[in-house]
């Protein structure tokens, strides 16, 4: 009795618990109250009857309840967490499954596989990525056979603005959906890493194992695999830290099925057909998911199906259709890029699978087709750190299938073209250090025929993404001998030798390609999506080429005097010299000539070659300033005026910042042009 009343509930307060109900705190009696059996406030350090009765409050002391045991989805959320250790030790390729007397696995009767002591430094080894590397996480499968593992994601990082509770971790997560081999939620690599550092650290596996066995003590290694499994590590602390701004805003709601399953199949057969950013089974699969009463609502996915349709709908530019239909159009894609947009904080913080990347590469190639690069420079930086984060940028090990392994490739090298491209049109420095990489190229014949382009007279094909990362290769090097920081050191002599090699460089990928396809001859495709890639390599080959043979001009000793500079004639410098003047120029003009084959419906397209036309008029202004009296200086100048022209027309399809082009351009033509006409009228007069 004397126990129970020692613990009478006084009713003093009512707090919110953790969950959000209610619950009374109990308030310990004194003893006079209890002998009197009043109800005593609980103060200290006497009630108010004892103050009263000027008599000595004395408390007993209360007993706290033992708490309630752990219920089944707690142990579930600790046999997930088991089973990711796990993973990681597999991963790294040091796992030997031995047999342990008397342990068995709950629903198996084969021995289990345990972790050696040796061997808990794998589990610790990628100790400073595991706390920034999400890996998926293994339980058992009522459908799978006893002792196998399935993965599956995390769903603490697929759920908007929750906390990664027990009893969220043990709900049923998206398993991985395969289709010929390939995963929908790729899994991570081997032997996840972050920079350098994930191999050199000590908390890698080589030095933690190099320290036990020079020291003999296992202790250090214990207490690293200790910490690798505390619940307050950064997969805990980040999910409640960002949970107020995880949010989903939806600027355009999702189109039906039958609808987005339209647009999915043009992107796949007009888009995706060359640039193999998704994989079809998968993404397919998913989008029947998309559709049911249990989506997989992981926020890479999301921004993927989002971007997919907003290009879908931007590629029926192409079509006949109406201007004001036209306008709806490219409104509703921007709004679907807008859904895609509205999660990159979650992307950005999160996430790390693999449609966090195609994600985020998906809306850098949209916002390619706009005027502003800094958004698709973001995106791009974040896309190839977590290519880093997932090791895309290196030969892929474990038990990966062809499918998984290729379509990782095709994701990292696109990255890489992106990010190449971005330092060729702003010079902002690469991301990707290719001193840092050994991935293989894309297949030159893949099994499913993506990226392949074949050529209207049916007798031959062209592997146009495989080229295009090889390309984009020879313009990381360009970029890193002739334009970086240490290139600048380099002498005269020393850039027109790697002039010479870069130009020899170029010239064998050209002869790689076909001839039907390859730059100087003119584009015959009849199909107009299909044709752009190809008018689009053209551009990046002569601004390529123009490029390398630019710098040996920068280089030149004569060209840093003004004075000395015009008093030359350009026939008495050196003959390389000559060549790359005469490739510079030649360049240009093939450049500003492909004008005439952009389609001026296609706006977005326009706006991701324009940099290549422009850039190519400033070579040209440059020479009719330098050479009016040339003999190619009025053909130049005419075709500084076809392509102002061209801008004039484009100016009823886009408004703002074409303009502004428009009217810098043609001060460019009109200044050229007078110069022209002084020469002419005043020969001697230079």
């Amino acid at each position: 009795m004397g126990d129970e009343m020692s613990t009478i509930d006084t009713g003093a307060r009512v707090e919110e618990n953790g969950n959000g109900g209610k619950k009374r705190k109990r308030i310990a009696t004194g003893f006079m109250c209890q002998q009197r059996k009043i109800r005593c406030d609980g103060q200290t350090p006497a009630c108010r009857n004892c103050t009263i009765h000027k008599a000595d409050c004395v408390y007993k002391q209360t007993h706290k309840r033992r708490a309630a045991r752990k219920g089944a989805l707690y142990i579930e959320a600790l046999e997930a967490r088991l089973g990711k250790v796990e993973s990681l030790i597999k991963g790294s390729g040091t796992l030997i499954e031995v047999e342990v007397e008397g342990e068995e696995r709950p629903g198996s009767r084969e021995p289990c596989e345990t972790i050696l002591p040796a061997e808990r430094a794998t589990a610790i080894g990628t100790l400073s990525t595991v706390e920034t590397i999400r890996t998926p996480d293994f339980r058992m499968s009522p459908g799978s056979e006893a002792g196998t593992r399935q993965p599956r994601m995390e769903h603490d990082q697929d759920n908007y603005g929750e906390s990664s509770s027990p009893e969220q971790i043990g709900k049923s997560a998206p398993h991985v959906i395969s289709s010929g081999g390939s995963s929908a939620t790729t899994s991570s690599p081997k032997n996840p890493c972050i920079g350098s550092l994930g191999g050199f650290s000590m908390f890698s596996p080589e030095h933690i194992q190099w320290a036990t066995e020079k020291s003999g003590n296992t202790s250090f290694k214990d207490s690293i695999y200790a910490a690798s499994l505390d619940e307050t590590r950064l997969d805990y602390w980040r999910s409640d830290s960002f949970s107020g701004i995880l949010t989903r805003p939806i600027f355009k709601q999702l189109p039906p099925k039958q609808e987005t399953t339209a647009l999915v199949d043009r992107y796949f057969r007009d888009f995706n057909s060359l640039c193999p950013l998704f994989s079809r089974p998968v993404f397919m699969e998913l989008l029947d998911r998309q559709y049911s009463a249990t989506p997989y609502d992981g926020a890479g996915w999301w921004a993927s199906l989002n971007i997919v349709i907003a290009i879908s709908i931007s590629l029926q530019s192409h079509d006949s259709t109406p201007p004001l239909a036209k306008y709806d159009k490219h409104e509703s894609a921007w709004d679907y890029l807008q859904n895609g947009l509205a999660v990159f904080t979650e992307l950005s913080i999160r996430c790390t699978d693999l449609f966090t990347v195609q994600a985020l590469i998906g809306m850098s190639l949209f916002l390619q087709g706009t005027s502003d690069a800094r958004p698709t420079a973001a995106l791009i930086s974040c896309a190839v750190r977590f290519c880093h984060t997932l090791g895309l940028h290196k030969k892929p090990g474990g038990n990966m299938s062809s499918a998984d392994i290729e379509q990782r490739k095709r994701v990292f090298w696109m990255a890489y073209r992106l990010d190449k491209d971005l330092c060729v049109r702003t010079g902002i420095p690469v991301l990707q250090d290719d001193d840092d990489m050994d991935v293989d190229l894309p297949d030159e014949n893949p099994e499913d025929g993506l990226g392949i382009l074949t050529l209207d007279n049916g007798e031959g094909h062209i592997n146009i993404f495989r080229l295009m990362a090889q390309f984009a290769m020879i313009e990381a090097k360009v970029h890193r001998e002739l334009y970086s920081t240490k290139a600048a050191e380099k002498t005269w002599e020393e850039v027109l030798i790697r002039v010479g090699e870069l130009d020899s460089e170029l010239e064998d990928w050209k002869e790689a390609v076909p001839i039907e396809c390859q730059p100087e001859y003119e584009i015959k495709m009849s199909n107009s999506p299909f044709s752009l890639h190809l008018i689009q390599m053209h551009f990046a080959y002569y601004n390529c080429l123009r490029t390398i043979h630019k710098a040996s001009i920068i280089a030149n000793p004569m060209s840093k005097s003004e004075r000395s500079w015009k008093k030359t004639d350009i026939s008495s410098l050196n003959s390389r010299l000559q060549f790359s003047v005469a490739m510079c120029l030649s360049a240009a003009r093939a450049s500003v000539r492909m004008v005439r084959s952009l389609p001026l419906q296609d706006v977005g397209f326009v706006w991701r070659v324009l940099y290549f036309p422009v850039s190519a008029l400033l070579t040209l202004f440059a020479n009719v300033i330098h050479s009016p009296t040339d003999s190619r200086a009025r053909s130049d100048l005419r075709l500084m005026k076809a392509f102002v022209e061209f801008l004039a027309k484009l100016q009823h399809e886009e408004s703002g910042e074409i303009r502004r082009i428009f009217k810098v351009c043609s001060e460019f033509e009109r200044i050229a042009r007078d110069v022209i006409t002084k020469a002419r009228d005043n020969p001697h007069g230079q």
